[in-house]
């Protein structure tokens, strides 16, 4: 990869001596055009990529042309700039989606308050004070949650336009607008080694002692040896960890379509004046956490796979 060299350098190297009136006519032209060119885009932002594919080859090109990646260092700083590029992105969508819950959960409570307020007052019903305070105390909570994520969807957004090298609109909407697992067929690490190219699969078998780096079959170096080990360790590490946090998403996955379940009978039962209001109260704190949970366990897995694709980058470049 050549560096980025400076270009007023490189108009001084290469410009054509000007020898006419019409050559510094020309020239001031051109420059008096870029100012108007920048009014022109002045107070536009830019909206999210339409697709994790496109924010990693939007930073990728930035980092490229930042001249941050020299000959020596570009697969690891490819590697880490790749990573935060999808991990910014993929925290942008799962907080967007426990936005949307919060949302839906303050609607809940502002309904059901004003409904029991309006039976305590005329007496009709078995409506509790207490109870009126609970929900309130339940509509507070879910308005922090949603000041909150509003404040850290929009540092994520603009971490991630720092990173691909433009100025993010706060207020656009997000990419693929939902978060979704990674692709992750593997249930045992011998399959998922077995899918790495041949000559790795050798390399597997030749460090699968990382405890006694010292023995060395392959002929290489003890160093490059110990290295291969120590990589396939946390390559192993991170495969575990991954089927961990996918375990913990299928088992979040279950419990949300239960608890959205619970949360529509009690809401209908309520409306109906067969539900009462503790009830509905604790249905709605159940929902909440529950199905915030399962959109954080879906970016846990994500996070987990790139590490694990991580890892497995760095074990295939030895």
């Amino acid at each position: 990869m050549a560096f980025i060299k400076n270009s007023a350098d490189e108009f001084r190297k290469t410009r054509a001596p000007v020898r006419s009136g019409f050559g510094l006519t020309l020239i001031a032209l051109l420059l008096l055009s870029f100012p108007a060119a920048e009014a022109g885009t002045e107070g536009k932002k830019a909206g999210l990529p339409p697709s994790l594919e496109e924010t990693v080859r939007l930073s990728l090109e930035h980092a490229l042309s930042s001249a941050v990646m020299g000959k020596k260092d570009a697969a690891p700083v490819r590697e880490n700039v790749v990573v935060e590029a999808k991990t910014l992105y993929f925290e942008i969508l799962y907080k967007k989606e426990q936005l949307d819950i919060a949302e839906e959960v303050k609607g809940y409570f502002e309904k059901a308050i004003s409904k029991a307020e309006e039976k305590y007052e005329s007496g009709d019903g078995d409506v509790s004070q207490s109870a009126i305070t609970k929900m309130k105390l339940g509509l507070a909570g879910s308005t922090n949650d949603i000041i909150k994520l509003r404040s850290d969807i929009k540092i994520a957004k603009l971490t991630l336009g720092t990173l691909m090298g433009r100025e993010l609109s706060l207020d656009s909407e997000v990419g693929e607008g939902k978060i979704a697992p990674l692709k992750f067929q593997y249930e045992n690490y011998e399959d998922y080694e077995k899918s790495l190219p041949r000559k790795s699969q050798e390399k597997a078998v030749r460090t699968g002692n990382p405890g006694n780096p010292k023995q060395n079959p392959g002929g290489g170096s003890p160093e490059k040896s110990a290295l291969e080990a120590d990589i396939r360790l946390a390559m192993r590490k991170s495969f575990i960890k991954a089927i961990e946090k996918r375990d913990i998403m299928r088992l979040a996955e279950k419990n949300r379509k239960i608890t959205r379940a619970l949360l529509v009978t009690e809401v209908a039962n309520y409306d109906f004046g067969i539900g009462n209001a503790e009830d509905l109260f604790q249905s709605l704190i159940i929902y909440t956490r529950v199905s915030s949970g399962y959109y954080e366990s879906i970016y846990d897995f994500n996070v987990a796979a790139i590490e694990l694709e991580r890892q497995k980058s760095r074990f295939l470049g030895l």
